[in-house]
C-alpha cells in the first residue's frame, strides 16, 4: 500500500503489516506482531484492527515512516 508514491503497509495471504521505524517497533513486539521477514514491516494486532482510531493512528505513523523512509533512500531533506 502506498501513499504519495511512498510505501507504508503489505498484505500477505489475509494478515496486513505495517512499515515500522525504531519508535515505533515496541508498540509491536509488545503485542506479540510478527516481523515480516527481514523487512520494517510488522503484522498488525487483531486489537488494533478492530479500534478504528488506533488503526488510524498506527496507519499514520507508518504512513510517516514510508515517507521518511524513502526521504533518507533518495536523499531528500523534509
Amino acid at each position: 500500500m502506498f501513499e504519495s508514491g511512498d510505501m507504508f503497509a503489505m498484505m500477505s495471504e489475509s494478515e496486513l503489516f505495517f512499515k515500522i521505524d525504531d519508535s515505533s517497533r515496541a508498540g509491536y513486539e509488545e503485542n506479540g506482531s510478527r516481523r515480516f521477514g527481514r523487512t520494517r514491516y510488522f503484522s498488525v494486532p487483531e486489537h488494533v484492527i478492530e479500534d478504528a482510531t488506533e488503526l488510524e493512528r498506527r496507519a499514520l505513523t507508518a504512513i510517516a515512516v514510508g515517507h521518511a523512509t524513502a526521504r533518507k533512500k533518495s536523499g531528500k531533506k523534509g
